[in-house]
């Protein structure tokens, strides 16, 4: 017969009494399931959570306590320390808070203690580190603060993110060699990593990410060779990435963002072949990408924006047969940018803007489809648009703007039939709207002012049904807005220094554009009379400079109370805005 059994006797009194002592501390009448105290005065039969074990054939004792999410309001009394037996329990998502007490030292045979998601208060109790036997322990998302206990020699489990734990992290935690999964996030952590972390052999996870960690990333962390996912992103480690990273043949995530990184990527990174995201962003590492990444061909995201790296682009990174994400804005790189990574078989988003890539844009007939952003403003890119962007069937965001590109846009996009936002602007473009964008049906934003385009604005272009944004200022546009301009999604419409012939009580029709709130038609001619037009409620912000505007302002105008920006100098216009009125406007006529 086995010595240790579940049993339905009555357990020793003393565990009877801290039961009732945390009944009553936890508002028990209002749990979820509350215990029939009044009925059954033994917690071995019918108290929902409680489980009770046979011990060497002897005594009934409560080993089990999981009462998660059960509504369990107020403290922990010193008592529940009288539970000698437990083995495991679970007070998690409740409202439990106040320190923890002392008492819960004596609980030696707890193996799993959680206690994630309630209100607890203070520092951790020294007694704790009598808990011999804990191997999982989660105390995560609750108001701890002071230094974080890390003496538990058995442990493999450790979850304590989301509380206000300061201080430093002591060699102590290398002691906890059983160790496998440990996640201190979103705490108030300071100091250096322990130089002894590689001796955790078992570890596999390690997240310390938002905390205040400084110095470098010891060597030695090479020697965890079951590591398997690093986050340490926004935090204030320092110094360079050390090269027995590329020892961890396990590893599959590294996050490293977000720190004062510094130094060059090791190349022996590209032997972590296991690799399926590496992170280093908003960092301070420099030098060239090293052409051993082309190594890493589990790899779906590589975030390296936001350093100071510097050099072409290799091409073989568009070998990389799982990559997905490629960040690398914000650099200064340089070069052309290769065509091969637009061959990439499952890249879905392309962010290189900000740097210094010259060129032409050139990629082959047939890209990957999957790609939905390519994000390349900021560079210094030149030529057309090459036709292999018409090809891109996944496309959305096509961000191009402020290079060099030339001659006309292209007709084909109108095939990119999911295409959402177009961003052209700040270029040397000529020529007209192609009509065939009239099939762009999903058009959320367009972007094309500060070009040279010509022609007339395209009546389909102007009823696109989902249209949020339209900037076709600083052109060469003729002639008039179309007769059948309506957009109900409108809020900006921009069409200021061109050559147009602006219907005001078009442009200001609140039926037309019912929620426009941003309009510029400056430098344009007006074909109809300001004084009969009504100033819709939804404008703030209203652009009408150098139109030759004659007569006064509309006496509506004058209550109109969204409208924070009106502009009407350099024009023809007479009479006077109150002062209370010019508080509210920036730049108005006087």
């Amino acid at each position: 017969m086995s010595p240790h059994r579940t049993c339905t006797t009555d357990p020793p009194v003393s565990e009877l009494d801290a039961l009732l002592d945390l009944y009553d501390a936890a508002g028990g009448s209002n749990w979820q399931s509350p215990w029939p105290v009044s009925t059954s005065a033994n917690p071995c039969v019918g108290w929902t959570g409680v489980t009770c074990t046979l011990i060497n054939n002897v005594t009934c004792h409560v080993t089990s306590l999981a009462l998660k999410g059960e509504g369990l309001v107020g403290t922990v009394a010193p008592s529940f320390g009288n539970l000698t037996q437990l083995t495991s329990v679970d007070l998690s998502l409740n409202l439990l808070g106040g320190p923890l007490p002392p008492e819960l030292g004596n609980l030696g045979r707890l193996t799993s203690m959680d206690l994630q998601t309630n209100l607890f208060t203070g520092t951790l109790p020294v007694t704790l580190s009598n808990l011999g036997s804990l191997t999982s322990c989660d105390i995560a998302n609750n108001r701890f603060t002071g230094p974080l206990s890390t003496g538990w020699s058995a442990l493999s489990n450790l979850d304590a993110h989301g509380n206000a734990f300061s201080g430093s992290l002591t060699p102590t935690l290398c002691q906890m060699t059983h160790l496998a999964f440990l996640s201190i996030f979103d705490n108030a952590l300071t100091g250096s990593l322990p130089s002894c972390l590689g001796d955790l052999t078992s570890l596999v996870f390690l997240q310390a990410y938002a905390n205040m960690l400084t110095g470098t990333l010891p060597a030695s962390i090479g020697s965890a060779r079951s590591l398997n996912h690093i986050d340490l992103s926004n935090n204030d480690l320092s110094g360079e990435l050390p090269a027995s990273l590329g020892y961890l043949d396990s590893l599959q995530l590294i996050e490293l963002d977000g720190n004062v990184l510094s130094g060059q990527i090791p190349d022996s990174l590209g032997n972590a072949t296991a690799l399926t995201q590496l992170d280093l962003h908003k960092n301070s590492l420099y030098g060239t990408l090293p052409a051993s990444l082309s190594n890493l061909i589990k790899l779906q995201v590589l975030e390296l924006d936001g350093n100071a790296l510097t050099g072409a682009i290799p091409a073989s990174l568009g070998q990389l047969p799982a990559l997905q994400t490629l960040f690398l804005f914000e650099n200064v790189l340089s070069g052309s940018l290769p065509s091969a990574i637009f061959s990439a078989k499952k890249l879905h988003q392309l962010y290189a803007q900000e740097n210094y890539l010259m060129g032409s844009l050139s990629m082959s007939a047939t890209p990957t489809t999957t790609i939905h952003i390519v994000s390349l403003f900021h560079n210094s890119l030149t030529g057309p648009l090459p036709t292999g962007l018409c090809h891109i069937a996944g496309l959305q965001t096509l961000d191009l703007y402020d290079n060099l590109f030339t001659g006309r846009l292209p007709a084909c996009l109108s095939s990119v039939t999911g295409i959402v936002e177009i961003d052209l602007h700040a270029n040397i473009f000529e020529g007209p709207i192609p009509t065939a964008w009239q099939h762009l049906l999903s058009l959320q934003v367009v972007s094309l002012y500060n070009n040279f385009l010509s022609g007339t604005i395209p009546a389909t272009l102007a009823t696109n049904p989902y249209l949020y944004e339209l900037f076709l200022d600083q052109n060469l546009f003729t002639g008039r807005l179309p007769a059948n301009f309506s957009c109900s999604r409108l809020v900006q419409l921009m069409v200021q220094e061109n050559f147009l012939s602006i219907e005001l009580s078009l442009v200001f029709d609140a039926q037309r554009f019912p929620v426009l709130s941003s309009l510029g038609v400056s430098d344009n001619t007006p074909i109809d009379a300001l004084s009969s037009i009504t100033m819709s409620s939804t404008l703030q912000y209203v652009d009408m400079t150098e139109m030759q505007l004659m007569g006064t302002l509309p006496s509506q105008w004058l209550l109109a109370q969204r409208l924070v920006f009106l502009d009407v100098s350099s024009n023809l216009l007479t009479g006077h805005v109150p002062e209370t009125v010019r508080k509210r406007w920036w730049r108005a006529t006087k």
